[in-house]
């Protein structure tokens, strides 16, 4: 940014200032270089006596191009960059030169010269900085009343404007700097204060300092200066910097899966937003990152009748977030006293803390208890109360996250929410009643994907209504495919006929007593193992279906994670979601996350082990775990389970009554001859580890074939399975099983 779009009315002030004091006077007495520099800004403001004029008149006439003054400066050891330095600022250059012999021969003279401007200048100072008002100005008197800055703070406030967009300043502080480096007390001269009030107000815990408005550039620029960004925007802000900062919030549909607050915490959180009449008002809001936190800001907002504002999207920004956040809760409430500020993404405004993994790997120290300074200024000295938004606040260090008055966990809607809320919108697309329900079934689908959906069926060019309405449903469901949405494993169709009854399970309570005792009180924790195919899965299933509940299934590879503390991470997320959706939580694969900590190889092994058994503690729902290898499990675990149910082979009458059910010779069996009946019994009873599952695989082949077996054909299929099981047991590793 040139100067030509920010004028400096205080910058020959600070000149004058500078060539009045006496450690300076002898530069540039004997340094022709740095007068010069000095006098090309400054020379029109000073009244010179006739023998300087003289020698102004005389460079003046002279004739020369670009390339001859760039030539005589290089002579004088000054470099100049002919694309960036105008002809007659050159010219200036050139000319300081030749009166710097003048000076040289009256230094007295000069001095005199030099305090009868600054005195003139003093007089009319406070007239010459009200005639140039202007937008800069203005936004600067704006930082200084929101900032409730000091005179001297605000003069070094546009001493780094100056610093970062004055050529002209920024080469004489280079070429002062290079004879003698500048001590504090030329500094203090310039704003006419003392050493100790200049160190003051350049401290690191200044407000100029801590907010990031000044700050240093290099090793080549030691003083301070306002980045770009800043100087843009108080250049370029006719309508104030909060208008330029923030903007109102207007609440649209996203792609987020709806959020909820506890009721509790809701009320909780309100009754502080609506009476926060003191500073340090912060609430933190957390919750996965997918959610869509936009319902519950909005019952905040409407419940408090304050205005919610954002931080606007800003060119070349990136960076500045901490200062933005830090100026515009101070700005906002001079345009809106109802004013809720609403901040996205702390890591990025608040210092983060690096994980544990960086730590190990660089041998970093970190200490809980220690908050950065800027964190703690603008946690404890806000004006208006502020909202923030994260995903994750484990980045933070917990002494920052404990400066907020106020912590809330937001969770998944539950499902009646969200069917609510989906209904209300479907209910207003003038669909058909069937696809009205087609859409009400995809629980997890957005306002914003049915908005994308009825764009695309448009664009389709579609002719009658039915078309539309098919182009839509296909729409979304890609869009959920696309966000995998919708796809936790669904219940397995069950292609046999399912009963109790063909459950062989050990224990001291049986299949049917667990279930009479969830239906009574719908919590508690249930370890199901034993080999593959023995009904676990499709007992949990039957659970949730008879108990009215939805089955929230998992996987142990779902939740492990190659990165250090994100398992337990995915382990605390599993059970909030399931809490959040009221449903049974199935792990399947559970020997992996609860394996024995006496084998453990690595710290995180363990932790994992300590996280799942933790959060089975607080949950107060139903969580089944499903393992086929249950001699792994930590032995010291195995207790936290109310009931443990082990799963065996089927026993020789449920095998004969799967037999005459799959077969489809239950309605005839009494034709059956007693010679097929014990060759048929006797096969079956023979078959190795026979269980459900090895049923329903040949009853799903026949369905894909499209074809029926007979009743030796079945009883070679079950062998074939039973066989194929064997071999795949006798392994090294396989799990130990037991012949029934």
């Amino acid at each position: 940014m040139s100067q030509a779009h920010i004028d400096l009315p205080q910058l020959p002030f600070w000149l004058l200032r500078m060539a009045a004091q006496p450690d300076l006077l002898p530069r540039f007495v004997h340094n022709p270089v740095v007068f010069a520099a000095w006098y090309a800004p400054i020379a029109a403001a000073l009244e010179w006596p006739a023998d300087v004029v003289a020698i102004q008149t005389a460079q003046r006439g002279k004739k020369m191009n670009l390339e001859r003054m760039s030539s005589l400066l290089k002579q004088v050891n000054y470099a100049t960059d002919s694309s960036s330095r105008d002809v007659e600022y050159m010219r200036s250059i050139l000319e300081g030169l030749a009166v710097h012999d003048w000076v040289a021969a009256e230094p007295q003279a000069f001095l005199e010269l030099v305090n009868a401007a600054l005195r003139k200048f003093s007089k009319h100072y406070d007239f010459i900085l009200d005639k140039a008002k202007n937008n800069f100005s203005h936004r600067v008197q704006e930082l200084v009343d929101c900032l409730e800055l000091t005179d001297l703070e605000r003069d070094l406030l546009v001493f780094g404007v100056a610093s970062a967009v004055s050529d002209e300043l920024r080469t004489i502080l280079s070429r002062l700097d290079q004879s003698n480096r500048l001590a504090p007390e030329v500094f203090a001269g310039i704003f006419g204060v003392s050493v100790a009030e200049l160190a003051g107000a350049l401290a690191e815990t200044s407000p100029l300092r801590l907010s990031g408005l000044l700050r240093t550039r290099g090793t080549l620029n030691r003083y301070p200066v306002v980045s770009e960004f800043w100087i843009r925007v108080l250049a370029e802000s006719p309508e104030g910097l909060a208008r330029t900062l923030t903007e109102p919030i207007v609440f649209r549909p996203t792609s987020g899966v709806p959020a909820r607050l506890p009721s509790d915490d809701l009320d909780l959180a309100a009754a502080l937003v609506a009476n926060a009449s003191e500073p340090g008002v912060n609430l933190m809001l957390y919750g996965a990152g997918g959610l869509d936190k936009q319902g519950v800001l909005r019952e905040l907002v409407e419940r408090t009748n304050r205005n919610a504002h954002r931080l606007a999207k800003l060119e070349s920004s990136y960076g500045e977030e901490p200062t933005i956040a830090y100026i515009a809760q101070r700005c906002l409430p001079t345009v809106d006293k109802a004013a809720l500020l609403v901040l996205d993404r702390p890591d990025a405004i608040l210092e983060a803390q690096p994980s544990g993994y960086m730590a190990k790997m660089f041998g970093l120290e970190v200490d809980p208890g220690q908050v950065a300074p800027f964190d703690e200024l603008i946690l404890t000295s806000n004006p208006l109360p502020t909202v923030w938004l994260s995903a994750n606040v484990s980045s933070l260090s917990p002494d920052t996250v404990s400066r907020f008055v106020f912590h809330a966990g937001l969770q998944k809607a539950r499902r009646e929410d969200r069917r609510a809320q989906l209904e209300r919108t479907v209910k207003g697309l003038d669909l058909s009643r069937e696809t009205e329900e087609a859409l009400l079934r995809l629980e997890d689908v957005s306002g914003v994907q049915l908005e994308a959906g009825m764009r695309a069926a448009r664009l389709f060019g579609v002719q009658t209504p039915s078309e539309y309405e098919a182009a839509l449903l296909q729409a979304v469901k890609r869009s959920l495919k696309a966000l995998e949405r919708g796809t936790s494993p669904k219940a397995k169709e069950c292609v046999t006929q399912y009963s109790l009854d063909f459950l062989n399970c050990a224990g001291r309570f049986g299949p049917k007593q667990i279930l009479t005792a969830l239906t009574r009180t719908p919590k508690g924790s249930i370890c199901l193992y034993g080999i593959p195919g023995t009904g676990k899965t499709q007992y949990v299933e039957y659970l949730a279906q008879t108990l009215g509940k939805r089955l929230l299934a998992k996987r142990g590879s779902d939740i492990m994670s190659k990165w250090v503390g994100e398992t337990e991470k995915n382990i605390a997320a599993m059970f909030e979601e399931a809490e959040s959706e009221d449903a049974i939580l199935f792990l399947d694969e559970g020997d992996s996350l609860l394996g024995d900590r006496n084998k453990a190889h690595a710290s995180h092994d363990v932790s994992k082990v300590n996280e799942l058994l933790a959060a089975m503690e607080r949950f107060t729902g139903i969580f089944v775990l499903g393992t086929n290898l249950f001699e792994g499990l930590d032995t010291a675990a195995l207790r936290r389970f109310t009931f443990k149910l082990q799963f065996l082979a089927l026993t020789a009458e449920q095998r004969w009554e799967m037999f005459l059910n799959e077969a489809s010779l239950r309605e005839t069996q009494e034709g059956i001859s007693e010679a097929d009946k014990a060759r048929w019994s006797e096969e079956l009873i023979f078959m190795p580890n026979l269980c459900a599952g090895d049923f329903a695989t040949v009853k799903r082949q026949c369905v894909l074939l499209g074809e029926s077996l007979s009743p030796d054909e079945w009883i070679g299929q079950l062998q074939l399975e039973c066989q194929v099981k064997s071999r795949a047991q006798a392994q090294p590793g396989a799990p130990r099983t037991t012949v029934v």
